[in-house]
């Protein structure tokens, strides 16, 4: 790397609990909002599940609980799944948030100190730390290629190469959410009729509109979570623009 100290490396910046990570922008192909994943039976624990990826199995991990960082949420408007390519295939990173893409300079780039290392959080995991800021700013830059153990490899690429079991797992898991989702939207309406009703021989024509209007917007919401995001508003096109 010191032949390369007035180059810089351009990041995808994300959040995981309190920490700041970073990975070449090259390596990611676009990321979605966070949905409904579908769990895959006797996976590693880190292993989220599965969902649906423009037609294919989409394999999902938690870098929280990959890293035993704190899988609390502050925002969930704000999580995200980074679409990682995982040759031959791809897989998802669960992140709290994507924050920004950033030219980092290679002259701030350090050995990761010790401190912030953990027994889940190993330095092979990082090619280094960004120093920003005067300190102010720590970005921990993520080695992909050293991101799991033989065994893990051995778990993901087996799992990845059975497509047929995943398009099982997802079939399933599709079709047991629509019978829940049915249900628990028949169960609603019946319980929102009676409201009506009981509103309507109590002459509250006012309230029936405001819960009408509630009513709307929850779907409204619940839509919007599950609708997948475009491309990565970060200008990932694998082509970086000249400095």
């Amino acid at each position: 790397m010191s032949s390369m100290l007035d180059g810089s490396i351009k990041l995808v910046i994300f959040e995981l609990a309190s920490e700041e990570f970073g990975v070449d922008i090259h390596k990611i192909n676009s990321t979605v909002r966070m949905q409904e994943i579908i769990k895959v039976p006797n996976a590693n624990a880190f292993i989220e599940g599965i969902l649906d990826f423009r037609g294919t199995p989409l394999l999902v991990i938690d870098l929280r609980k990959k890293f035993g960082l704190s899988t609390e949420a502050k925002n969930i408007e704000n999580m995200r799944i980074l679409i990682i390519e995982f040759q031959p295939h791809k897989i998802g990173f669960i992140v709290n948030a994507v924050t920004e893409v950033k030219q980092i300079p290679f002259n701030t780039i350090e050995p990761v100190p010790s401190n912030i290392l953990t027994d889940e959080l190993e330095e092979k995991y990082l090619l280094g730390i960004s120093n920003l800021e005067k300190g102010e700013r720590l970005i921990l830059m993520l080695d992909l290629a050293n991101m799991f153990s033989p065994p893990e490899i051995d778990e993901l690429s087996r799992l990845l190469n059975d497509q047929e079991f995943l398009q099982n797992c997802l079939r399933t898991g599709l079709e047991e959410m629509k019978i829940y989702d049915e249900q628990t939207a028949s169960t609603f309406d019946q319980e929102h009729r009676k409201k009506i009703e009981s509103k309507i021989e109590s002459n509250d024509s006012n309230k029936i509109i405001e819960d009408n209007i509630s009513t709307e917007r929850k779907i409204v919401q619940k839509l919007a979570v599950k609708e997948i995001e475009d491309e990565l508003q970060l200008s990932i096109n694998y082509s970086d623009e000249e400095e």
